[in-house]
């Protein structure tokens, strides 16, 4: 089980206090920080006119993304990585293949040293164990 540090926590309490949203996770990503929140939750934590991002984001001094949970592991996979948009994602046994044809966008998905992919992989397993994220 993952523990959240305090400021995470924080963090999170603020974003639910603000938004009225579920949060179901909380990660830092490089300089962003990336929420997950409950299904149905997205639009009240983005806001009439997305104004609970700017709100928080100056609030965290912050950039922020905000994703929605998905039951369904190609489809919350295609939320953690939007806006980008890959040929496909598909599940192969315990893999979910993000298939890419620009080299830009496959660089933009792994991040500087792996670490988008890697609080990717994190988000993904604390919600469906024993799967993996592999960019091909």
């Amino acid at each position: 089980m993952r523990k959240f540090n305090s400021q995470l926590l924080n963090y999170m309490f603020a974003f639910e206090a603000v938004t009225g949203a579920k949060v179901i996770d909380c990660f830092e990503l490089n300089d962003k920080l990336l929420f997950i929140v409950d299904q149905g939750h997205l639009g009240r934590a983005l806001g009439r006119e997305k104004s609970n991002i700017a709100k928080l984001s100056k609030m965290f001094n912050k950039k922020l993304k905000i994703v929605e949970f998905k039951p369904d592991p190609v489809l919350f996979v295609k939320n953690l990585i939007s806006p980008l948009k890959p040929k496909s994602i598909e599940l192969h046994d315990k893999t979910v293949q993000v298939i890419v044809k620009n080299p830009k966008i496959k660089g933009l998905i792994l991040g500087s040293q792996k670490k988008n992919l890697k609080a990717y992989q994190d988000a993904l397993n604390m919600h469906f164990k024993g799967l993996k994220i592999e960019v091909v």
